[in-house]
C-alpha cells in the first residue's frame, strides 16, 4: 500500500542517513593526509617518485568514488518535497540533453507535435525534475560506454498518452538484466559494481512526489526504456506546495 511505501522509504532514509555521515567523517583526514604526503615526502628517486605517485593516485580515485557514494546517500536522506508550478517539461529536456550531447553518443528528442510548446506543460519542481533526469540520462550513458555498441545513441521523447505527459529515454546499450525490473526502484539494488541502488530510487521518489508514475522495460530493438508519466496541470492532484498559491 501506499502508506507501507512511505513507512519504507522513510525507514531506508534514515539508514541512508546514518551511513553517510558515519562514511563522510573518515573521508577527509585521509584525503588531507594523502594531500601531505604528496607534497612533503616525494621520494628523490624518479622510479621511487613514480610508484609513490601512483599510490596516491589510486588513494584519490577511491576517496572520490566513496565521496560520490556519500552524495547519493546524503540525497536519498534528504529528499525535499516539491515546490510545483507550472514549467515545460520540455524545455528543460533540451537543457539537459545539451549538456551531454557531446562526444560519440548521439542524442535526439522528438516531440510528438513537432513542438517544444505548451503542450507539454506540467506541475513540478525544475531542480527536481532536473536531479531526476541527469540520473536517467547518466545511467544511459555509463551503459553506453560500457558497452560494444557502434553506433551508441539516447533518444528521448515526448508525447501525450492518455492525458499523461510521457517523457520516454531509450537507448541502444546492453539493455537491463534479466529480473524483476520493479526490484530496481527499491534502494539499494544494483547490478553494477560500484553502484550504490540509490539513482533509479531517488529518480522514482521525485516521481512520485510530482503525482506521477515511472516504469522500466526493454527497448523495441534492444537496449533499456525509462518511461515517466505526469499529470497534465488540470488533471494533477492537489500538489503539496504550489508557488504563489
Amino acid at each position: 500500500t501506499d502508506l507501507l511505501t512511505a513507512q519504507r522509504k522513510a525507514a531506508w532514509s534514515d539508514i541512508a542517513r546514518r551511513i553517510a555521515h558515519e562514511i563522510k567523517n573518515p573521508l577527509t583526514p585521509i584525503q588531507l593526509a594523502s594531500d601531505r604526503l604528496r607534497r612533503k615526502y616525494q621520494p628523490a628517486d624518479e622510479e621511487d617518485a613514480a610508484r609513490f605517485t601512483e599510490y596516491l593516485t589510486i588513494i584519490t580515485r577511491q576517496v572520490d568514488d566513496i565521496g560520490r557514494m556519500v552524495d547519493e546517500f546524503s540525497s536519498f536522506a534528504r529528499m525535499p518535497q516539491p515546490v510545483l508550478e507550472p514549467m515545460s517539461l520540455a524545455e528543460l529536456v533540451r537543457g539537459q540533453i545539451s549538456l551531454y550531447d557531446h562526444g560519440n553518443i548521439a542524442f535526439s528528442l522528438e516531440c510528438e507535435d513537432g513542438s517544444v510548446g505548451n503542450a507539454y506543460i506540467i506541475l513540478g519542481d525544475e531542480g527536481l525534475l532536473r536531479q531526476a533526469l541527469t540520473n536517467l540520462i547518466q545511467n544511459a550513458v555509463d551503459s553506453l560506454e560500457g558497452a560494444t555498441t557502434t553506433e551508441p545513441k539516447i533518444a528521448l521523447s515526448l508525447k501525450i498518452n492518455e492525458g499523461m505527459v510521457q517523457l520516454s529515454v531509450l537507448d541502444n546499450g546492453p539493455g537491463f538484466p534479466e529480473m524483476d525490473l520493479d526490484q530496481l526502484l527499491e534502494p539499494y539494488v544494483t547490478n553494477r559494481d560500484k553502484g550504490t541502488g540509490l539513482g533509479l530510487a531517488i529518480v522514482s521518489k521525485i516521481i512520485q512526489d510530482h503525482a506521477g508514475s515511472l516504469s522500466l522495460s526493454a527497448g523495441p530493438e534492444g537496449g533499456a526504456e525509462v518511461c515517466l508519466r505526469f499529470p497534465t496541470p488540470d488533471s494533477t492532484l492537489t500538489p503539496v506546495d504550489v508557488k504563489g498559491d
